[in-house]
């Protein structure tokens, strides 16, 4: 505290002492030449309280109790906001694909997101409970800096995102590059930074945590909020599948990255010792791997030589491949059920 705000303070402290109003006190302090900040700090510090002298209010404090429950709220609210944009984001994606981007890794980036958004959320409305519950409990508890301090960081980041997004928008706007796809996603960041932001900042100027008003307000909020990630959590779902389904998926692509292994090992042989080998257990005598086998079944692979060119390996798949996949297993595609795939082994590679 600065020895101007110390005076300031004491001279108010005077004021109320001798029985002086806050109206009085406040018009000779603005004459003065002080601010209606620092004016409404100062009166803000004593109680109205019919009392023979000013009974001061509490100050603002900072234990760690009161830090670790308001860094576990607000890391919740940061990680729930960007995974909820993140899946929404995939849902354009899906809704509007982009010929560059595979199926593969949009599904992978919407299980990550699931998983955040299905932690952190509960964990984001459970600690806005309890605090909550506090503030209404307990009026001095809205004097705690760190909920300050990271509440007015929240506006800042919030805004800086919708100051960001803004700009995107018209610098896009201006070179004629507003496809369906980046307007949605730039409408999807706005809402987001801009709920958090609206938010923070009618919570700040609605400090009268006890009317009903405000706290009704809150719960409509959060009940529309959670109605949003309910619904991106099902869509997350509905694009995935079932925990089955998405377990076969990782089953097939197991099954064709074996397989590319044992093409590799074969042409390996191949060309060490001059010819395609007759069967699968010849690479096991000169390599120290074991020949790799069905990861669900333990079932081997099947083998068969074609000619002195060509061979094929067979693998038994639980889904039919992805038109997506092109770009991480080429042009293999298979079917469910038993799929054989021919290769060749090129004569510049032969002895």
């Amino acid at each position: 505290m600065t020895s101007a705000t110390q005076n300031l303070e004491q001279f108010v402290h005077k004021a109320l002492e001798r029985g002086l109003p806050k109206t009085d006190i406040e018009q000779s302090l603005r004459q003065a030449g002080w601010s209606a900040g620092q004016i409404k700090s100062a009166l803000n510090q004593f109680a109205d309280l019919a009392f023979p002298i000013p009974v001061p209010r509490p100050r603002p404090y900072l234990s760690p109790r009161e830090a670790f429950r308001y860094l576990l709220l607000f890391t919740a609210l940061y990680l729930s906001a960007f995974y909820l944009g993140s899946l929404l984001f995939n849902f354009v994606d899906l809704a509007f694909p982009d010929p560059a981007m595979s199926r593969y890794w949009i599904d992978n980036d919407i299980r990550w997101a699931a998983s955040f958004l299905i932690i952190a959320y509960p964990v984001f409305l459970f600690m806005s409970y309890r605090i909550r519950r506090d503030l209404t409990r307990s009026s001095d508890k809205h004097l705690s800096l760190i909920r300050r301090w990271l509440t007015y960081m929240t506006l800042f980041v919030a805004a800086c995102f919708v100051i960001g997004d803004l700009v995107t928008l018209v610098y896009n706007a201006l070179g004629g590059e507003l496809t369906i796809r980046f307007s949605l996603k730039i409408l999807i960041v706005g809402a987001i930074a801009g709920t958090i932001f609206g938010f923070y900042l009618w919570d700040l100027r609605g400090e009268d945590h006890e009317a009903g008003g405000h706290f009704a307000g809150v719960k409509w909020l959060a009940l529309c909020v959670s109605a949003v990630v309910i619904a991106a959590l099902a869509g997350a779902f509905f694009a995935l599948g079932s925990p089955g389904h998405q377990r076969s998926l990782r089953l097939d692509e197991r099954r064709m990255n074996d397989l590319g292994q044992l093409s590799a090992r074969i042409e390996r042989h191949a060309k060490s010792q001059g010819a395609l080998p007759p069967e699968l257990s010849v690479l096991e005598s000169g390599d120290v791997f074991p020949i790799p086998a069905d990861p669900d079944t333990d079932a081997p692979y099947e083998y068969k030589l074609v000619d002195a060119n060509h061979y094929q390996l067979c693998a038994v798949f639980a889904l039919p491949s992805a038109d997506d996949n092109r770009q991480q297993y080429g042009d293999r595609r298979h079917a469910a059920g038993k799929q054989c795939f021919t290769y060749t082994w090129p004569e510049r590679d032969r002895n």
